[in-house]
């Protein structure tokens, strides 16, 4: 085994891509772990390609006029630049429901199951299963009618 390597206690990966950086294949068998050797090797060497000419200009189109601002993202952020001036990429709006919309919500849907009860006879007539069937219901028809723009799994538990 090579000395000028050193030497600590590592698990498996952590000395297979030790290993990796000095391209020391033949002590990574030795010591068992080419496995890990190879996949750090893998990764090390992973090259994305060619970028083709018409697939910038499908992005940025074929002049690039560029701005103060946008020079100084680009030289701050490859990957921010590219994001928001190449992809046009927009940070999401987080949606909620504002608590004055919440009361209206509450109010039509009491309105409605209380009225709806009383012409069934009542409170005292209608079961508490009942009574919840129709405030789903009305529930339901509400969110249809209010929220249908809205299609995420958290404003329809809400």
């Amino acid at each position: 085994m090579r000395a000028d390597l050193g030497f600590a206690q590592a698990d498996s990966f952590e000395a297979g891509a030790y290993l990796a950086r000095w391209n020391a294949l033949r002590e990574a068998e030795e010591l068992g772990v080419t496995q890990d050797f190879e996949d750090t090797c893998r990764r090390r060497d992973y090259a994305l390609g060619q970028v083709k000419h018409e697939h910038i200009r499908a992005l940025y189109g074929n002049t690039l006029n560029l701005s103060a601002s946008q020079i100084d993202r680009q030289a701050e952020c490859r990957l921010s630049y590219f994001l928001k001036y190449g992809l046009r990429a927009q940070e999401r709006k987080e949606a909620a429901v504002d608590p004055a919309e919440f009361g209206t919500y509450v109010h039509a849907v009491l309105e409605n199951t209380a009225r709806c009860v009383r012409e069934l006879g009542g409170f005292h007539e209608v079961s508490l299963e009942q009574t919840l069937e129709i405030a789903h219901r009305f529930s339901d028809e509400y969110a249809a009618q209010r929220f249908s723009q809205i299609e995420s799994e958290r404003m329809t538990y809400l």
